[in-house]
């Protein structure tokens, strides 16, 4: 944690200012949070943001529309991953064992810059570090959240009792939040949550026409989405997708290959394209059960076809989501891999057609709540 602080860009005079604490673990618990900071600036348009976590600046630069200072500073542990569909247990125990109990100098240095710059709240996206520098700033925090890490080490701790270690630790600095957001879909229902949202997205900016119309796919094509989320990750099907010409396929992270075919679309990790925008423009999304995935493909009323991660306590509750809201089949690693789901699944979700989804306002709420709080004397309540 005890990294040097990035300067932060000069707020206007008289700015509103708070900090975001973020985790890193992939890209969902950013892409909640910038939907929510985006949300509480329509409401306080003077608002700056200080965003701590290891979450790549652009993807912030992309995903809000407030004005941000960013910070380079590890946050939470998560857990340790090799591949979007895999984690490592002793990893993530060996950087648990030197993250926690949290550094008191570094709470202490953060919460001083904190002081420093006038924040009036903290926001977290499970990442507990910022509750704690919150209650050293003497400042309120709001927890938002749709599962917390204590609750995912409980769940590992037959395997390794120091996940019970961890676990005991990290569910008291979430209990000491001073406000709770619960978001759908939900791993755990606590009773002392302020409120529950529906899926919180962030909103698309381009018609899906003009989104095809740049990346050069026939607006009636049948296009489908194959994504990990932040994760970097190589596939075995290229020869399986080159088959299907008539279909085409968008796959963010794969960078520039040359065996893809004309029909398949890599693109960077930080592509210009905004994430929930080829959502929206694909009948299809292939991807394994993250939140904010779940959340995007709501908001667009595609179809989910979704790869089964066995090993994580979240994916049960997050699966199941999936089949209950969605038109989705589901497959296992090694039928992804394979090649298999065009096949056997893909074509009929393609037949199938498209539910019409209303926009989710989950943000929105959110934001009302945080603002009505920070006009209420700067108490949560």
């Amino acid at each position: 944690m005890a990294r040097s602080l990035t300067l932060p860009s000069r707020p206007s005079a008289g700015a509103a200012r708070i900090a975001a604490f973020i985790s890193p673990h992939g890209f969902g618990h950013a892409a909640r949070c910038s939907a929510v900071l985006s949300a509480l600036h329509r409401r306080i348009p003077q608002m700056h943001v200080d965003i701590f976590t290891l979450t790549p600046r652009w993807f912030f630069e992309r995903s809000i529309d407030a004005p941000f200072s960013y910070h380079e500073h590890r946050t939470d542990i998560g857990m340790i991953q090799p591949s979007p569909l895999h984690e490592n247990l002793e990893k993530t125990i060996a950087h648990l064992e030197g993250f926690i109990p949290f550094d008191p100098q570094w709470i202490d240095r953060i919460a001083r810059q904190l002081d420093r710059w006038g924040c009036r709240l903290v926001l977290c996206d499970i990442a507990p570090t910022g509750i704690a520098v919150a209650r050293r700033a003497g400042i309120p925090s709001v927890l938002v959240e749709n599962f917390t890490w204590d609750w995912i080490y409980r769940a590992y701790a037959e395997k390794d009792r120091r996940f019970a270690i961890a676990a005991c630790y990290l569910r008291e600095r979430f209990q000491e939040a001073d406000a709770h957001i619960q978001t759908e879909p939900l791993c755990r229902k606590v009773p002392w949550a302020d409120m529950t949202v529906p899926p919180i997205s962030r909103p698309f900016r381009t018609p899906p026409a003009e989104v095809r119309r740049q990346l050069g796919v026939p607006e009636t094509a049948p296009l489908v989405l194959i994504t990990m989320g932040g994760f970097q990750t190589d596939y075995d099907f290229w020869d399986a997708l080159g088959a299907h010409r008539e279909i085409w396929f968008i796959i963010p992270g794969a960078g520039a290959r040359s065996d893809a075919g004309p029909n398949i679309i890599c693109l960077p990790q930080d592509s210009p394209f905004f994430h929930p925008d080829l959502v929206r423009c694909a009948d299809v999304v292939v991807a394994k059960s993250g939140y904010s995935t779940i959340a995007e493909v709501c908001q667009a009323g595609a179809a989910y076809a979704c790869v089964l991660r066995p090993d994580f306590p979240e994916a049960q509750v997050l699966e199941a989501y999936i089949r209950s809201r969605l038109e989705s089949i589901f497959m296992t690693e090694a039928e992804f891999q394979s090649g298999r789901w065009l096949d056997r699944g893909l074509l009929h979700l393609l037949a199938r057609r498209r539910r019409r989804r209303a926009p989710s306002d989950g943000a929105d709420k959110v934001a009302a709540f945080i603002h009505a709080r920070l006009r209420n004397g700067n108490k949560i309540t």
